[in-house]
């Protein structure tokens, strides 16, 4: 069981609120009056049930005394049944092996979310991508690659093992748990036979720079270098305990007081919006927004890293919420900018990569991949922070299993085109085979691909995303 956060400042804090959202409610400035002429009650009675006001608080609170040491034995009892610090803390990095100064290199990008539809097969005239066109021209593509499953609690595993599970669970902070596809048997991911297990038997250097699961706890010894980050999605529900944690007490306090404003304000619209909704998303987009200047930073530093040669890269893009506007080219965005602004990011992301690899002499020599963990998923999205009439349009047919699979090999600048459908989940073993050498060519790795497509479809495939409240 993971620890239940419970800070100090934060509980205070909501105790000021309360008190003086309690007071200015029941004031004659906001809605005092109101509520005298609805419930008929006059200033003689009110100020004549100050009394029993008072005796019913101080009851109340003589109850919570008593009922104080239940309370202090259930939280002691989560305390002790609670994860130790260490089951947090990264594994130990593996140690650097010796690699040849020209060896080839293997980086696979999973640029979450991203739809294949949207972004290429029916891309929007009003959206430019001109990276991804040139790294297309130059590259295997298939444009019918069906994603693994729905949300990235469940794809990535399947990515990474390249094996089919139909259901992952968390079960600790180092820990999560997948059941195969044709069996029941619960299995630890941590150990299960992975690309990086993989990678390493081969005596590679191998890396990982990623969000939403913490690589670093599971694979670390696996890997020379790790970095994760846990998205700010999936903390919606602790938005305060996480605000307090990052900004300080002081501006976790205003945030409250504009939630409460936020919420008054509410009683009032009637276009069906949440002001207080609103807020909080605007709050994730921010944070979004830093993940994934944290994710670049450290990715653009392993790809240039020649001792490294296979690495992940899990960036947080397209997902919603939009963090990049793609008419000024910059990070200032507002509910205006949409899932379209996000894939032009993935442009812009592929192209500094590109620079950053030919700069270094290293693009020459690297293998890249670049594919989605799932496709964009309308229903999620539909009415929340970002959601405009550009996403009504994209969207009207609703969502697609398909995800880019674009490979670029090595030395290699030939367009081919797989037009056959399978599932991405042979991307684990199609790394290991242009690693080991069996594929060099767009040409051997789409035969490569014909000879495996029989086998590679999954019923996970077409398993829907959870709502809104469930996992990415």
């Amino acid at each position: 069981m993971q620890p239940v956060p419970i800070h100090t400042g934060t509980f205070i804090a909501a105790v000021i609120v309360k008190i003086v959202v309690g007071a200015l409610w029941y004031s004659r400035l906001l809605f005092l009056e109101p509520w005298q002429r609805m419930s008929g009650v006059t200033d003689e009675q009110m100020r004549g049930g100050m009394a029993k006001g008072m005796l019913t608080w101080i009851l109340g609170a003589l109850l919570m005394t008593f009922m104080f040491p239940a309370l202090f034995l259930d939280f002691m009892s989560s305390s002790l049944s609670s994860e130790p610090d260490s089951a947090f803390q990264p594994k130990p990095p593996a140690m650097v092996l010796t690699v040849a100064p020209e060896s080839q290199r293997f980086i696979w990008i999973i640029f979450d979310e991203m739809d294949q539809r949207i972004a290429i097969n029916e891309r929007p005239v009003s959206l430019d991508l001109p990276e991804l066109d040139r790294l297309r021209g130059e590259s295997l593509e298939a444009r019918h690659a069906t994603q693994t499953a729905g949300f990235t609690g469940l794809a990535m595993p399947i990515l990474i093992s390249g094996r089919a599970y139909r259901q992952s669970e968390i079960k600790g902070a180092s820990r999560l748990d997948v059941i195969p596809e044709d069996s029941a048997e619960r299995l630890d991911w941590a150990h299960e036979h992975t690309v990086f297990s993989r990678a390493r038997e081969m005596n590679l250097n191998t890396a990982i720079v990623g969000w939403y699961h913490p690589y670093c706890r599971l694979f670390g010894s696996l890997l020379v270098d790790c970095f994760a980050t846990a998205t700010s999605h999936a903390g919606r529900a602790l938005l305060r305990e996480q605000h307090a944690s990052q900004e300080g007490t002081l501006s976790m306090t205003g945030m409250l007081f504009r939630l409460q404003l936020e919420n008054i304000k509410d009683l009032y619209r009637f276009d069906g919006l949440s002001g207080s909704e609103i807020l909080k998303d605007v709050y994730l987009q921010g944070q979004q927004q830093q993940e994934y200047f944290q994710i670049r930073e450290h990715a653009y530093t392993d790809a240039l890293d020649p001792r490294i040669s296979f690495l992940m890269l899990h960036f947080p893009t397209p997902h919603m919420y939009a963090i990049y506007n793609r008419w000024r080219k910059d990070f200032n965005v507002d509910s205006t900018n949409d899932y379209l602004d996000n894939l032009a990011l993935v442009d812009r992301t592929i192209g500094e990569l590109r620079a950053e690899l030919e700069t270094a002499g290293l693009w020459d020599r690297t293998n890249l991949l670049i594919t989605a963990d799932h496709g964009f998923r309308p229903d999620m999205w539909r009415g929340r922070y970002g959601w405009t009439q550009n996403m009504e349009r994209i969207s009207a047919k609703g969502a697609s299993p398909l995800v880019p699979f674009i490979l670029k090999l090595a030395g290699q600048q030939n367009h081919v085109v797989v037009d056959r459908p399978f599932s991405n989940i042979v991307s684990t073993d199609l790394a290991m085979a242009v690693l080991g050498g069996q594929i060099s060519t767009a040409s051997q790795a789409a035969e490569w691909i014909d000879r495996r497509s029989g086998h590679a479809e999954t019923s996970a495939a077409q398993r829907p995303a959870p709502g809104p409240s469930g996992a990415r």
